[in-house]
């Protein structure tokens, strides 16, 4: 019951805070020059947690995990949370 209701309040804070979920929708994005895959993640999907959509980008690319390195001009396929157009 008690974790019952520490999940209840994590949900409630997350939405709170504004931090989603990882977008569903893809895209391709580029790694700027000095970026990470955190800030790879950071750009593609504002609002929502920044370490999952790591996670995510790496499982899409078959990447070894979300510290992995990227190269400037990489093509990756990340998830989409920006607004549609």
């Amino acid at each position: 019951m008690a974790a019952l209701a520490a999940a209840a309040i994590s949900l409630v804070y997350l939405q709170a805070s504004g931090i989603s979920g990882v977008p569903d929708r893809t895209t391709t994005a580029h790694v700027q020059v000095g970026e990470t895959l955190r800030d790879v993640a950071e750009r593609s999907a504002p609002g929502s947690d920044p370490e999952a959509v790591a996670e995510r980008i790496s499982e899409l690319n078959g990447l070894g995990g979300p510290d992995a390195v990227v190269r400037p001009g990489q093509a990756l396929t990340v998830p989409d949370g920006l607004p549609a157009p």
